[in-house]
């Protein structure tokens, strides 16, 4: 499965203009992958502590357990996804904002995503670590699940830990038939994350 739309906005004072998004996705094993195209070099090394870049793919796509739905069978690949992320230990926040508009003629799905504020510098050439983890999103009303999370993710070759915590919301058109099939909680998890 693929993912592809474009990508607008402003990080870390450097603006984001109509890059591609792409990802491509491994159903079977609910792996993810998510690139955007001509980022700075300087950008690019910073977005990788912007980790809930790739978490509404993997929340889409993930495989499901015990007759449960994955966010694509629950949302037909149809939503607004909305993540709220926060560095205690610099102050800095960034926002990401998905708008999912479903399959296009090529079955890939499409998606517009808007990204702004600010992120921890990773200095140039470093690779980051983030823990394993598990996220809970809980049903708030019909079409509308949220999650918060904390984590923490190292920069390899360096002691520095970076603790952020995310808020994040999804949003559909939910059938009335649908509701009883996503009451309660849902569980993401999340391992072997290479950034």
């Amino acid at each position: 499965q693929r993912v592809n739309g474009r990508v607008n906005g402003e990080l870390n004072g450097v603006v984001i203009d109509d890059q591609n998004l792409n990802c491509s996705v491994v159903t079977k094993d609910g792996k993810t992958n998510t690139a955007i195209n001509r980022i700075p070099d300087h950008l690019g090394w910073d977005m990788q502590g912007l980790v809930p870049l790739g978490t509404v793919i993997s929340w889409l796509f993930a495989v499901p357990e015990n007759g449960a739905k994955n966010g694509f069978g629950l949302t037909g690949g149809v939503l607004n996804y909305t993540a709220e992320v926060y560095y205690p230990d610099t102050g800095e926040k960034a926002s990401l904002e998905f708008q999912f508009k479903g399959m296009d003629v090529f079955d890939y799905l499409k998606a517009d995503v808007k990204i702004t504020g600010s992120v921890p510098m990773i200095p140039q050439g470093a690779k980051i670590k983030v823990e394993d983890n598990f996220q809970e999103f809980s049903r708030a009303g019909p079409g509308f699940i949220s999650a918060r999370s904390d984590n923490k993710f190292s920069v390899e070759g360096t002691d520095k830990v970076v603790p952020f915590t995310v808020e994040q919301s999804i949003h559909w058109n939910e059938c009335s038939g649908e509701m009883d099939e996503t009451r309660g909680t849902m569980r993401l998890s999340s391992s072997r994350n290479f950034i």
